[in-house]
């Protein structure tokens, strides 16, 4: 926890430093203020590399150098496309694009309109993606320029890929290729690494596979550190589609030392969790249960260093407005002295503006002490609201428990029994064809008995709790396409969780996998619980279409997982992004 602390510190401290550079007399012309930009982006502090590309447009824009305004809107729309602010990144492409247009700089509409066919692809708007891009191929073809044609080929092998027309793909990608210069070895590498994805999406791993292999040759002579984290991942993620798990985690053991070595906490995380499902797979649950413990502890340094990314970002705002405020600050009070100069106020004008002044702050002080009296009443009328609503979701909770138990006994005894009877009677008959009815009125029968199973509380307090899990994981599996991923451990201390944890718990894990199935439109589910030390930590993740966590986190079903959390002393955080899937990571005490 120190060295956490003493890092973001450090980081806190780079960045102000960062932060304040524009500012200083050394540091004012536009390239120094696009270096810093670069720095932070590397740091993926985007939203200051944000506030540098817009200082240094504003210098642009008074030499007017329309070129360099134009190159200053793409990057920050760049820039703003990767803090998400997807309507202002479009509104900057755009301008580029016109500016582009009106100077007949061939280069720069060439670059905007490749720009914003990526941005279309990244909103599923595949049609106006493919007329911006052949708006770029216009150009490539009047131009002849390899370079051109090389952009040109991989932005349409990522159309393609996206169009799921893997093999126009594959083509795109390797003209791309043959297009780039052999002394290009970075923009090699990208291409191989292209070519590769294409044949996975495909279905061809073993192709892909041998591609990924060229790449790590090449990276080999690069020497490029993130590089060779990624071509880790991906060759162990592709040995394992392959069944080779042992070779995978291999090179997944090598990508995390690699990652341990340049301290890139997200590839700690993920490395962790494939070694720890590698080895579940292969019985080694001993290593398996190592690496899972090994990612819960990154997975909550992660947490703070998300934090502190955050409040980094907050301060570099804030000194960013701070500097702004202060120059602002010195030109009025160069502007008033002129003014005092010029008109020679006398005493007796500072004294009726001193006098002003103090009425001021009296009535400004008079009116925070009304806004803070009035606030605090509206606080207390709003505790009394929230602990009426949070009784009022207990009761329904219990309510639902209630006509649970309820419904479960209707279908074990009267639908149950109902079909049991015509089982029965049908039995008796010697009538031809009547096996394959039976076994229908069986398994109706026993979607009865899970159905009522899942639904009767007692019936989850005296079972096993993995026994419970396991039932609800097949019984998803049965009713959708789901590939669904249990991972329990350590077995025996959480089958002996509290019965009343045990069933808040279980309807938590119910609500959150329903969900899954009516809203993700996912391939795969996976569904973690595990015992760290004194507390209880749930997953519960999917590979879907992820949502907007401002706004749909507040329905009902998420609203009733927080107050059963409530009653158990239990935590949620939710993180999702679009196409990428879903993460709810649960923590509660296990007594």
């Amino acid at each position: 926890m120190k060295s956490i602390r003493i890092a973001n510190l450090k980081y806190l401290l780079v960045l102000f430093v960062l932060v304040n550079v524009p500012f200083s007399d050394a540091q004012t012309n536009h390239k120094q203020l696009t270096d810093s930009a670069t720095i932070a982006s590397d740091k993926m502090n985007y939203q200051s590399a944000l506030f540098f590309l817009e200082d240094a447009l504003v210098i642009s824009k008074k030499n007017k150098d329309t070129l360099q305004i134009i190159t200053d809107l793409i990057e920050i729309g760049e820039t703003q496309m990767s803090l998400g602010d997807m309507d202002n990144s479009i509104k900057n492409y755009l301008t580029g694009l016109r500016l582009s247009e009106k100077v007949q700089n061939d280069s720069l509409q060439f670059d905007a309109l490749l720009k914003i066919s990526f941005y279309f692809m990244e909103f599923e708007g595949l049609g106006v993606a493919e007329e911006y891009l052949n708006r770029a191929k216009k150009f490539a073809d009047v131009s002849k320029r390899s370079e051109y044609y090389r952009s040109y080929y991989n932005t349409l092998g990522i159309l393609e890929r996206r169009k799921e027309n893997y093999d126009a793909s594959i083509q795109a990608y390797k003209k791309s290729l043959e297009l780039t210069k052999s002394g290009s070895s970075q923009k090699r590498f990208n291409s191989l690494i292209n070519i590769s994805s294409a044949y996975s999406y495909r279905g061809d791993y073993q192709t892909s596979l041998s591609y990924l292999l060229k790449a790590k040759t090449l990276n080999d002579t690069l020497k490029d550190e993130w590089s060779s984290i990624v071509l880790c991942g991906q060759i162990g993620r592709t040995h394992l589609l392959l069944n080779e798990v042992n070779t995978a985690i291999e090179y997944y053991t090598q990508g995390l030392n690699t990652s341990k070595k340049t301290k890139n906490s997200n590839m700690i995380k993920r490395f962790n969790r494939e070694l720890a499902r590698a080895n579940y797979s292969l019985g080694n649950y001993e290593e398996a249960y190592y690496y899972y413990t090994e990612f819960v502890i990154e997975l909550e340094n992660y947490h703070q260093q998300a934090n502190a990314t955050a409040i980094a970002e907050m301060s570099a705002k804030y000194e960013h407005e701070k500097n702004e405020q202060r120059i602002n600050s010195l030109e009025k009070e160069r502007e008033l002295k002129a003014e005092i100069h010029k008109s020679q106020i006398d005493r007796r004008n500072l004294w009726i503006i001193f006098f002003l002044l103090i009425v001021c702050i009296t009535i400004t002080i008079a009116v925070v002490i009304l806004k803070a009296r009035r606030n605090k009443q509206r606080l207390k009328i709003e505790l009394v609201e929230n602990q009426k609503e949070l009784a009022k979701q207990q009761s329904e909770l219990i309510g639902q428990e209630v006509e649970r138990n309820r419904l479960s006994r209707e279908l074990h005894d009267g639908l149950g029994g109902t079909l049991a009877s015509i089982k029965m009677r049908l039995s008796s008959k010697n009538i031809e064809g009547i096996s394959p009815i039976l076994e229908d009125i069986d398994d109706a029968c026993q979607d009865i008995r899970n159905m009522s199973h899942s639904l009767n509380s007692n019936y989850i307090s005296e079972t096993s709790f993995y026994s419970l899990l396991s039932k609800l994981s097949q019984e998803l599996r049965n009713r959708s396409s789901l590939i669904v991923n249990l991972e329990f451990m350590p077995m025996e201390e959480l089958n002996n969780l509290e019965s009343e944890r045990r069933l808040q718990c279980f309807r938590i894990i119910q609500e959150l996998s329903n969900n899954v199935v009516k809203h993700a439109n996912a391939k795969n589910l996976t569904i973690g619980l595990m015992k760290n030390d004194d507390e209880v930590i749930l997953l519960v993740e999917d590979n879907g279409i992820g949502f907007d966590t401002s706004i749909a986190s507040t329905g009902i079903g998420l609203d009733n997982v927080r107050t059963r959390l409530k009653n158990i002393g239990g935590h949620m955080e939710i993180t999702s992004k679009q196409n990428e899937g879903s993460t709810f990571s649960i923590n509660f005490p296990f007594k």
